[in-house]
């Protein structure tokens, strides 16, 4: 939950995407990580749910880009990383 949703770094990623104010709302009655991504999902238009799904990716490659080479990204990087990837898989 922490890396996907409480971390400073998520936070300013969903605000970025226009989605903070969701998963905070989520975050108040949510019991573990697989609840609490399945109704973000139930809550997001389709193409919001690609966004946020690709988002998650990214946050979590940044995550280990961090542990494993000491590489820190910007919020703005990885929603950048996460829409340029969403553009290349729809254009497959």
């Amino acid at each position: 939950m922490h890396v996907f949703f409480v971390c400073p770094k998520a936070i300013s990623c969903w605000e970025l995407i226009g989605v903070c104010h969701i998963i905070q709302d989520l975050l108040l009655n949510a019991d573990n990580f697989a609840s609490m991504l399945f109704d973000l999902i139930d809550r997001l238009s389709t193409q919001q749910q690609a966004l946020v799904a690709m988002t998650l990716w990214s946050l979590w490659k940044s995550r280990n880009a961090k542990l494993w080479e000491s590489t820190d990204t910007s919020p703005s990087y990885i929603v950048t990383h996460a829409k340029d990837s969403l553009n290349e898989w729809s254009c497959m």
